[in-house]
């Protein structure tokens, strides 16, 4: 689902908090046995279950990825079928939502498709 949020700049995003875990399973793994000494298989295990119920310690991760990126993370979104101009958008996830809803900028809804 699209949600609209006037707050954002033109090129801001705001993922749900669940699909930036899955997008970002390999840095969150990775840093879990880096940084906390733990396991593969149980940073791996602890990885799935924030997935299910938000975790604390992966939220404060994803948290430092998008303030240690500069902008946000660059994502590309599309919303199909893929036939304007502009439908395609190269845009910076600056933070995340507890729903399952992504907010965009009121300016890309038009080259989206998307109601306004």
């Amino acid at each position: 689902m699209i949600r609209q949020d006037a707050s954002l700049r033109t090129d801001q995003i705001k993922l749900p908090y669940v699909a930036l875990v899955k997008l970002l399973q390999q840095q969150i793994v990775n840093i879990l046995v880096r940084n906390y000494n733990i396991s593969p298989s149980e940073a791996n295990s602890r990885w799935e279950r924030a997935i299910a119920k938000k975790d604390d310690r992966i939220a404060e991760i994803i948290d430092n990825l998008i303030k240690a990126s500069g902008e946000g993370i660059p994502f590309l979104i599309n919303r199909n079928p893929t036939i304007c101009y502009g439908s395609i958008l190269q845009m910076y996830c600056i933070g995340y939502t507890d729903t399952l809803t992504m907010s965009v900028p009121l300016q890309c809804l038009p080259s989206l498709a998307a109601d306004q």
